[in-house]
């Protein structure tokens, strides 16, 4: 079985030295945070929650992360991302708040095609004043997203490259697109999706 660690209270977030985040999620752990604040301290300059996973033939996957507010302090920092999910696969991200990141506030990062990575779910997530993107994938296929919220990023609020799913995504308020879909979305899906709102001169939805 999967192991659970819940978080109660408000925390007050140091990376350790020499590393590049605050909070790892392992393969297989879920991390409650339904009753916690999450605050990323002056000049850390990391990732608040990093998300473990390799590709390949054998992906890290199924870890989750339940609930939570994540605040990312970003006039104090000079990089760093709300949640950085490293490659894998199948992780969950369901009902958790994201604000004020320096960089991007939900991040699905990998290198290229030849690792494969995806099936990623973000369910009712919130994601307000990223310093960046709000929602960034790339090198990712068949992530979903449902019922997330996207505002006030300074850059497009939502970015995809790779092919993925996205259903009722309310996006307000974007300093660049709302959605920005370069080449290599080919199959991506908007479904119900609001687009609201964008900054002067860029196009509501991106289609390269």
């Amino acid at each position: 079985g999967r192991e659970i660690v819940a978080l109660i209270g408000d925390f007050t977030l140091y990376k350790q030295s020499g590393q590049t985040y605050c909070i790892k999620v392992p393969t297989y752990t879920i991390l409650d945070l339904t009753q916690a604040r999450l605050y990323l301290a002056d000049n850390q300059d990391c990732d608040i929650i990093y998300v473990e996973g390799d590709a390949g033939s054998s992906p890290k996957e199924h870890s989750e992360i339940w609930g939570g507010v994540i605040d990312g302090n970003k006039a104090n920092q000079s990089s760093g991302d709300g949640i950085l999910v490293w490659k894998g696969s199948a992780s969950l991200i369901r009902d958790t708040v994201i604000y004020n990141v320096k960089r991007d506030g939900l991040r699905y990062y990998s290198e290229n095609w030849d690792e494969w990575s995806g099936l990623h779910r973000a369910l009712n997530v919130r994601i307000y004043n990223s310093g960046r993107y709000g929602i960034y994938s790339n090198y990712h296929n068949d992530n979903l997203f449902d019922k997330c919220v996207v505002q006030n990023s300074e850059s497009h609020n939502v970015y995809l490259y790779g092919i993925h799913r996205l259903f009722y995504v309310h996006s307000i308020y974007a300093g660049g697109s709302s959605f920005y879909l370069p080449s290599g979305c080919d199959g991506t899906r908007l479904i119900e999706c609001d687009a609201d709102t964008p900054d002067s001169g860029n196009p509501n939805i991106y289609i390269g």
